[in-house]
């Protein structure tokens, strides 16, 4: 099974990633544990092979929180880019929590704003067969503490 890390070293501005083929990786935002930087726009593309879905799970999330998100925040789509159905938007502080796409790719956005930083957030994927995925995966969804 193959396993990948993706990371960005970067002080600030844009950062992409496109993760294809890969059947395992991890996803970190930038600096991290350390604090990201201000003022980034990052995405990570992940397309797994045809037939599988994907499980998204972050162990470790902490963002600027505030009311609308609308400071420092991380969305997940439910496919290849932005234009597809949000799963979630989310910002603050969670404990762990699983997401689960509905085919063979994810979007995932990581915006930041000037001001405060915490140390963001570290996640793993892994594609599942859809035709062997158990029909009782349990998603958690996140509890915002």
């Amino acid at each position: 099974m193959l396993r990948s890390i993706y990371y960005f070293q970067i002080v600030s501005g844009n950062c992409k990633k496109v993760l294809r083929s890969s059947t395992k990786g991890d996803i970190l935002s930038p600096g991290y544990p350390a604090s990201y930087a201000p003022n980034l726009h990052c995405s990570w593309t992940v397309i797994t092979p045809a037939g599988s879905q994907i499980i998204l799970q972050f162990f470790d999330f902490l963002v600027e929180k505030d009311v609308e998100c609308a400071s420092d925040v991380v969305k997940v789509y439910d496919g290849p880019n932005n234009n597809t159905n949000m799963i979630g938007k989310y910002c603050g502080r969670f404990n762990p929590f699983v997401l689960k796409s509905s085919g063979n790719s994810l979007f995932i956005l990581f915006k930041t704003d000037y001001s405060t930083s915490f140390r963001g957030f570290r996640a793993t994927y892994t594609a599942i067969n859809i035709n062997t995925a158990s029909e009782c995966t349990f998603i958690e969804k996140p509890i915002s503490s």
